[in-house]
């Protein structure tokens, strides 16, 4: 009967188990391309390290946000700058530090702006919406979000309307 509950056990935990395995390969091979690649390339392969550690290593995500944002700032492509300071702000976020959260949200919305890209717009006056409201800074938060309901009203987005009227 034991035995049968720590088969049960193993079995239940392979695919977990696999993953991390998979993920380790995919992260060690990004971060071998990462060495060689050309500096547009390694803007991709830095964004998609930021995210994988995201969910595992929040101080590797920084670290590879950070490189990232050197590389997005060198090649002056304000989507990148302002797509690097949300994963900075959302690993931030998820450290618990509001403080550094809130203003990587807030330059990443400026170059959003700057680059008139309105889905990252509406993403990030989500963001400062909920970090604002997070912090109990309502009157803050309700242009936010009420700007980025507009937006994705705007463009037709029915999902992301009703998670912002939730956020609301």
């Amino acid at each position: 009967m034991k035995w049968k509950r720590i088969e049960l056990l193993f079995f239940c935990l392979l695919p977990f188990i696999a993953f991390s395995k998979e993920q380790n390969v995919q992260l060690d091979s990004l971060k071998t391309r990462l060495l060689i690649a050309w500096p547009t390339v390694q803007v991709e392969l830095c964004f998609r390290l930021s995210e994988m550690y995201r969910r595992s290593s929040l101080d590797s995500a920084l670290h590879y946000a950070v490189i990232w944002l050197e590389l997005a700032y060198e090649v002056d492509d304000f989507v990148l700058i302002a797509k690097v300071y949300d994963i900075l702000g959302r690993s931030h976020f998820g450290k618990g530090n509001y403080i550094l959260t809130t203003d990587c949200f807030e330059k990443g919305l400026v170059f959003a702006e700057k680059s008139h890209d309105q889905k990252l717009i509406a993403h990030l006056n989500n963001s400062l919406g909920v970090i604002y409201s997070t912090k109990g800074d309502y009157s803050s938060s309700l242009p936010h979000l009420l700007a980025a309901r507009d937006l994705w009203v705007t463009l037709g987005d029915k999902h992301r309307t009703a998670s912002i009227l939730i956020n609301i």
